[in-house]
């Protein structure tokens, strides 16, 4: 984890939230293994703090918008990752009355940051992203299964839009160009 964010002349800000996310997936697993049973307290700790930390990513919009900017990212990975509306439903079903639909908050972010460096009045509100959303293998991380997600986003990107920085916006989102990798310098991109 300390590797992914030493690098001095790439931008990695945008990869916090996944690094903390495998991190915490990777030791979530640890935790339920019998061949980790003799470090369980110390595991559950090491998860106690990172869900501290992770929890400061909500107060500081700059990691989200940073992750969905990514062009290799974007918002897809949030619906995969957190959920939209369908996850939102099945929580609320199950009793979390505090659920919440991540995609449609993430946008609603974005929308806001929008308004605040565009002076141009938008019209146009940009649309849901609908990406299958599959349950992870126990043997395969998120960071995997999205590789594969992603791939196939790739085959079913958008022509250009028209229309104002909304439609661009939207455009941008639904764009998966293939030359971009996960380690990609997205200011020299």
């Amino acid at each position: 984890m300390q590797h992914q964010f030493s690098f001095d002349a790439v931008p990695t800000l945008w990869c916090a939230i996944p690094a903390y996310e495998e991190l915490q997936s990777t030791w979530e697993a640890k935790l339920k293994s019998p061949k980790f049973s003799l470090y369980r307290d110390a595991i559950q700790k090491g998860l106690t703090e990172i869900r501290k930390y992770y929890s400061k990513f909500d107060e500081k919009p700059i990691y989200i918008l940073t992750l969905v900017l990514h062009p290799y990212y974007k918002l897809n990975y949030i619906k995969m990752a957190w959920g939209g509306p369908e996850e939102k439903r099945r929580e609320l079903e199950a009793g979390n009355m505090l659920a919440k639909d991540w995609h449609d908050k993430v946008l609603k972010v974005l929308e806001e940051t929008m308004q605040a460096y565009w002076e141009e009045p938008e019209q146009q509100q940009p649309t849901a992203f609908n990406a299958p959303v599959s349950a992870p293998d126990d043997n395969e991380t998120l960071e995997s299964e999205f590789d594969c997600h992603r791939c196939h986003l790739l085959q079913q990107s958008l022509s250009p839009p028209s229309g104002g920085c909304a439609a661009k916006l939207c455009h941008y989102l639904s764009n998966h160009p293939s030359d971009v990798m996960k380690d990609t310098d997205i200011v020299r991109w």
